[in-house]
C-alpha cells in the first residue's frame, strides 16, 4: 500500500476515533488539561466544517453532543472500517479487486457504479425525510452513511492509476 493510502488509512481511522474521545474530553466535569480541551475544540471546529451538527440529529454521548451528525458518524465508521479491513488484507485486495465486475452500467467503470449505489441508502432517507417532513432516527440515518463512507474508503484504496485501474470508462 502506498504512503498516501496508509496514511489515508491513518487519518480514517484517527478522525473516527476522535469523534467519541472529544466528546468524552468536552463532557468531563473536571477541569480539562490544555490539550484535551484543544483536542476537543479542534475536533468540534473541524466537525463545523464538514457537518451541520444538528443536535436533534446527533448522537449524545456522555451527556454531550457528538461533533458531528449520525449521518455523518455512518460515513466515517464505514471509511474507518472498510479501510482498516483493506490495509489488513492489502495483499489479498491487489488479487480481488482490480477486476472489472460484471455488472457494470455503460460509461461507468466498478467504482464511480458502487459509489452511485452506495449513495442510495442515502438518498432514500433524505427523500423519506422530505417528502414526510419526519426525520428518520438517528440509527437509521448512521446505518445509511456506512455504505458510501465504506466504498469511499474502498476507491482511495484500490484505485490504480494505468493499465490496473479499477475505475476505467466502457
Amino acid at each position: 500500500m502506498s504512503k498516501l493510502r496508509s496514511a489515508f488509512v491513518v487519518v480514517s481511522i484517527g478522525w473516527f476515533a476522535l469523534i467519541p474521545l472529544a466528546t468524552f474530553l468536552a463532557g468531563r466535569a473536571s477541569p480539562q488539561t490544555s490539550a484535551g480541551y484543544g483536542l476537543a475544540l479542534g475536533t468540534y471546529v473541524i466537525g463545523s466544517l464538514v457537518c451541520h451538527q444538528r443536535p436533534e440529529r446527533s448522537f449524545h454521548l456522555f451527556g454531550v453532543q457528538m461533533p458531528v451528525c449520525a449521518r455523518c458518524l455512518g460515513i466515517y465508521a464505514g471509511a474507518a472500517a472498510a479501510a482498516a479491513l483493506l490495509w489488513l488484507f492489502s495483499d489479498r485486495r491487489s488479487q480481488l479487486l482490480r477486476h472489472e465486475s460484471a455488472i457494470s452500467w455503460p460509461g461507468f467503470g466498478v467504482a464511480r457504479h458502487a459509489l452511485l449505489v452506495s449513495a442510495i441508502p442515502i438518498a432514500a432517507t433524505l427523500a423519506y425525510e422530505w417528502t414526510t417532513g419526519d426525520t428518520p432516527a438517528n440509527w437509521i440515518r448512521a446505518v445509511s452513511g456506512l455504505s458510501l463512507g465504506a466504498v469511499v474508503a474502498w476507491i482511495v484504496c484500490t484505485v490504480e492509476s494505468g493499465h490496473d485501474r479499477v475505475d476505467t470508462v466502457n
